[in-house]
């Protein structure tokens, strides 16, 4: 995988071809791991250009560091998949080899969420400290949290408080779009997204898969299929995006062999 290519770049004290490397990859999470290493062994000002900020703490290769990597690969492919154990376990056992990781923590508590424990996940999540550059996605997960213990409308008068406040941007808007979709409230979730994007659409691999699979979801193929397949095209190699485009062309039947 290019992610993993990149990290054993920066291993290998590579560290120009390890950013060339990490360059090529779209999601921040995919990303975050060379950025970690980069952090971890004196090469900050190369992660921070990487990632566009300040990485915070570092990690060192190693054997605690590439098994929590695969267990978070592993959990990821597995949580698109919509199972709901295993994801769990699998952060949590990460988290445990490098507590310092944000996303591990964010990605436990979302696993957490999913499977129904709510209360838990948020207490993950307030154990954590400054989650830099995951700070959205670790607001997301609160959020999804709050939504899982048996309170899913106060999510969601918070989240719509916040994308009426002033200043409201896209993440925040489309944040609110994700728990309406969580609500199986799908055509207030499109209305939602087109708002957060505007007239111009979404601009990466990650707006369309959320308006294309809303708009799915709402029994909307002709308009869905669209977006998918442009979702597809920028992050071929994105696990979210392959699974929801593979799962909604099997049930439609549609390029079977390739959807496999």
């Amino acid at each position: 995988a290019p992610a993993v290519q990149a990290q054993l770049l920066v291993a290998d004290g590579q560290y120009a071809e390890a950013v060339t490397a990490a360059r090529t990859l779209n999601d921040l999470g995919h990303r975050w791991g060379t950025v970690r290493l980069l952090a971890g062994r004196d090469q900050r000002a190369m992660a921070t250009a990487l990632l566009g900020r300040d990485p915070g703490p570092g990690a060192r290769p190693g054997a605690a560091f590439g098994t929590a990597q695969v267990l978070l690969m592993l959990a990821e492919d597995l949580a698109s998949e919509r199972a709901a154990v295993m994801p769990v376990v699998l952060t949590r056992a990460a988290l445990l080899l490098q507590p310092d990781d944000v996303r591990a923590r964010v990605m436990l508590a979302d696993a957490l969420s999913a499977n129904g424990s709510g209360r838990t996940a948020l207490a993950v999540l307030a154990e954590g400290r400054d989650y830099g550059p995951y700070a959205d996605a670790a607001r997301n997960a609160q959020l999804r949290a709050s939504a899982a213990t048996g309170d899913p409308g106060a999510a969601l008068a918070t989240a719509r408080a916040e994308t009426e406040a002033r200043g409201a941007d896209t993440d925040t808007i489309a944040r609110y779009g994700d728990l309406l979709v969580g609500a199986d409230q799908y055509d207030d979730a499109i209305a939602v997204y087109r708002r957060a994007y505007g007239a111009s659409g979404p601009s990466d691999a990650a707006g369309f898969l959320r308006l294309g699979t809303a708009l799915d979801q709402a029994g909307r193929w002709d308009e869905a299929k669209p977006l998918l397949a442009r979702a597809l095209t920028l992050a071929p190699n994105d696990p979210n995006v392959l699974n929801a485009v593979g799962y909604a062309r099997i049930e439609r039947r549609e390029d079977l062999p390739g959807s496999l």
